[in-house]
């Protein structure tokens, strides 16, 4: 399993397309605000 780190707002514009790729290829996405992490998906 490898990790991602991406920005909140990435997320949020691309989201409908990240999902799908976890989906399809299980792994943890690392969602940063303000250059911290902030969540995990």
């Amino acid at each position: 399993m490898s990790d991602a780190i991406i920005s909140l707002s990435e997320f949020k514009s691309d989201a409908s397309r990240l999902l799908a790729r976890l989906h399809d290829e299980p792994r943890v996405l690392v969602l940063t605000r303000n250059g911290r992490a902030s969540a995990m998906v």
